[in-house]
Order: structure tokens, then sequence, then C-alpha cells
């Protein structure tokens, strides 16, 4: 009924991107309409008068028309055609109910032809007046979702250009939140664009880990030709064994020499009589095809799927100003494409303290965890403590670590680690930006699969290969940074 599609066209390629926004629009169109049905139902000057002729309808069809009654309808009909704006035609009528004593058979049909000229008038007056109702709603309605659609249109078309969805950056289904959180995006939108190197560093980490293949083994079961010998063949040339019966070709030389004596040649005959002479079993083998059912393990190659993401984002005094704006838009970066795949983000905001906030079931939490800064010391090993520990949740499993940090910190303690070469090995790789234009070499340095230098003033991106160890070349799952930047 509330048709507003035609004002929508220009939302058609971000709806396709983000689902939660296509459903809400949705249903708040279907929530417009309903008030829209609810509106002309209720605000519908004709209603009682409609339903008072389809009540007389009734009631001319079940128990007939007095002439008394028919005079009351004919009374009330010229006020009534002229509230629908259609001609009464008063003359008509007035010959009409003066013949009616001459033919009362006909009260019958001229009071049905009464009652069918006001129910159409008046339905046609109700539709006239629901189709001004309905394009007095249409702009009101519009007016209300301009506001939230200008918004959609405009961070549309800031973060086409860099290659990210706003739908993964806050909610844009909630009309209010976006309001509020409209600006920030703005405000990122422009710094990424205003830093290219940033997005290029971006495409350099989700491009580092190229996908890798594994082995899987699975039980299949086909349908196989096979040639076993069979005793059929229609020429037996190999003797098998010894049968009883009369078969006189294949009698044993000891039963023939029976005849050569009088009195075993009745035994002979006896024998013969009763199949119970020994004779030689000859049969002739030859190969048929036959079927049969065979399950093997066959091996298969796959390719290792796109994992979870766990970043650290150092926001110590030493990284205050531009390397840590730099380093909350690379998080901002890889958050955005890594959620726009469906994968799991677990983000840390890390100083002498830190802060944790998953983006697992919704993003709109990034933004806010952009804005905290602790501007405090570097406690790399409390970070990186926090993203072991995420590490072995379920769900995270052989996620990546992806660490944003000037990297000015001291040796990290052994257990710890440990606890990073046990987590290679299990399949997670440990990433690390070293943002600023000195990077100071640590005992961490040998245990990341690949450092970045990023200096971000100049745009400048150096690429460093750690070292990764044998036992997870061999690991049977991988999962990773391929394709999130």
């Amino acid at each position: 009924m509330l048709d507003l599609t035609p004002q929508l066209q220009g939302l058609d390629s971000l709806l396709a991107q983000s689902p939660a926004l296509q459903a809400r629009l949705t249903d708040t169109l279907a929530q417009l309409d309903r008030e829209a049905r609810a509106t002309l139902a209720n605000e519908c000057p004709y209603q009682p008068e409609l339903s008072q002729c389809l009540s007389r309808e009734q009631q001319l069809a079940e128990q007939g028309v007095t002439p008394a009654r028919l005079a009351t309808w004919l009374e009330e009909h010229d006020a009534l055609m002229a509230r629908c704006g259609v001609p009464a035609n008063r003359p008509f009528w007035q010959q009409q109910r003066s013949q009616l004593k001459q033919q009362p058979e006909r009260l019958l049909p001229l009071a049905r032809l009464l009652l069918q000229q006001q129910r159409r008038a008046l339905e046609q007056a109700q539709a006239q007046w629901q189709l001004n109702r309905l394009s007095v709603l249409r702009r009101d309605y519009l007016a209300r979702l301009q506001a939230w659609l200008d918004t959609l249109l405009a961070l549309q078309q800031r973060f086409r250009g860099l290659g990210l969805d706003p739908g993964v950056l806050v909610d844009l289904a909630d009309s209010d939140a976006l309001q509020q959180t409209a600006a920030e995006l703005n405000r990122w939108a422009d710094y990424l664009r205003g830093n290219p190197g940033i997005l290029d560093l971006c495409e350099r980490i989700g491009r580092h880990r190229q996908p890798q293949s594994q082995t899987e083994w699975h039980p299949i079961t086909r349908r196989v030709a096979h040639w076993p010998l069979q005793a059929n063949a229609p020429a037996p040339e190999s003797l098998f064994g010894l049968l009883p019966g009369r078969d006189l070709p294949q009698l044993l030389p000891s039963e023939w020499a029976q005849l050569g004596d009088p009195e075993l040649a009745s035994l002979f005959e006896l024998k013969y009589l009763e199949a119970r002479l020994l004779a030689y079993q000859r049969r002739g083998w030859q190969r048929e095809l036959q079927w049969r059912q065979e399950t093997r393990l066959e091996p298969s190659e796959t390719e290792r799927a796109r994992g979870p993401l766990v970043i650290a984002v150092d926001t110590s005094l030493s990284m205050q100003g531009t390397p840590e704006s730099a380093a909350k838009a690379i998080a901002l970066c890889l958050s955005a494409t890594a959620r726009s795949h469906h994968r799991p983000v677990h983000l840390i905001n890390f100083a002498t303290e830190l802060a944790e906030r998953d983006l697992t079931q919704h993003s709109e939490g990034l933004l806010g965890f952009l804005q905290l800064s602790f501007h405090g010391g570097t406690d790399v090993a409390l970070a990186l403590e926090a993203a072991l520990n995420t590490l072995s949740r379920p769900d995270y499993e052989l996620a990546d670590v992806v660490l944003l940090s000037d990297m000015v910190l001291l040796d990290l303690p052994q257990p710890l680690l440990q606890r990073i070469d046990e987590a290679r090995r299990q399949g997670h790789q440990i990433h690390a930006v070293a943002i600023g234009e000195i990077v100071r070499t640590t005992n961490l340095n040998s245990r990341l699969d690949c450092q970045w230098q990023f200096c971000p003033l100049q745009g400048d991106i150096e690429q460093s290969e750690g070292e990764a160890p044998a036992a997870a070349v061999q690991h049977g799952h991988w999962q990773g940074l391929a394709g999130s930047a």
C-alpha cells in the first residue's frame, strides 16, 4: 500500500552489502505500512455511512423492505450523494417513488438499486480520500526517513573509495546511533583517505599469508568391477574330484573292471541303477565380471579458511599523536574488512593496563574502542598474555594476532615466549607492525611470523619475515589473515 521503493533506489548497493540494514529498512517500511493502514481505517470519514449501507443491503436480502423504510432511505439519499460529490438524480427517484402505488412489485428492485448506487458512490469517495491521504502520509514518512537516508548515502560515498563497508563499523539500522557516530565515521574516512599508506599496509598484511592447503582423508565407497574365476566354463578340462553317479565316460577303471567278473557284473549293474558308480568330476574355469562395494580412504586438498583476528593496539605515552592515530586507523581497517567476511575480531587496547572488546557478534563497539587511550608505559607482555588467552577460546581456534606498537619495549620473559612458540606450533601466526622510524630489536622479533615497519609521516613500509616453526608447517588446520584487508 505504502510503496516507497522509487525513493530508495539510490541505496541498492548499500543494502546489498548490509543484510542488517536491509532487514531494518524492510521492517521500518512494514511498520510504516501498518501505520498507514491503521490511519486509513481509523480516519476514513465515509466508513460509518459505508458500514450502514452494507448493513442495509444485508437486511434487504434477509427481510425485504417496506415502503416506509424505502421512503426514509430516499430522504437520506440527497445528503449522502452530496457528501460523496455525486449527483443525486432527484427527478428519477421522485418518478420511481410515485409509480410504486401502481406497481408495488417494484419496491424490492428499487430499494436494491438505491443501495447499490449509494454503496458505489461511498466506495469511490473512500478510494479518492485514501489516495489523497496516502500521498500526504508518504511525504510525512519520507521526511522522517530522509535524515537517516542522507547519512547512509553520505557514508556510502565516503567509504566506497576506501574499499570498506561502513555497515560493519556501526549499526546502520539504528538511526539514533548512526546520527551520533556519523561525524566520527567521517573523521576516520577522511584520515584514511589522507593516509593511503595505511590502506597499502593493511593490504600487504592481508596478502602476507598465502592460502595453504591441507590433506584430508575421507572414506569413499565406490562400485568396483572384478573378474573372479567361476566353475561354469562350457568345456570341463580339469579333474576336480570323485563323485558317485552313472556318467559312463567318466567312470573309474576299477568300476569298469567289475564287468570282467560275472559275479561282480551284477554288482556293477546294481550300482549303475542306484547311481553309485564312482566317476571322475571334471570342471572348467573362466573369469566372470562381478561388482562389489569397496570403501577406501582417499586424499583431498582443501585450502585453509579465513580465521579470527586478534588486534592489540598500543596507546601508551610513546604512541601519543600521529603513531596512535595510525595504529587505530590500521585496527579500524583490519577489523572492518575481517567483519565484512564474518570473521570474529577481538580488540585489545593496552599500555600498562588494558581494555578488551569482542566484535564477534556486533561491530558497533569498534568506534568506542578507538576512542580509548591510556598514555602510560608500554607493557607488551600484558597484551600478549591477553591475546594468547583469547587464542585458547574454542571460537578463536587458529586465529592470528596483529600487534600494533612502536615496539619500544624490553625483552619478554621466557615463559611468555614459550607460550608464543606453542601457539605458533598450533597454527597461529603472530604479526607486528612497528610504527615509527626506529625499531628496537628484542627477543620477540624471532617469534614473529612477519613484522612491518610503517612510518606514518612518509607512508614508507618495510617488511621483514620471521622464522616459522616447523611444526606449524605440518599442522593440519590453517586459518588466518588471508584476505583480511
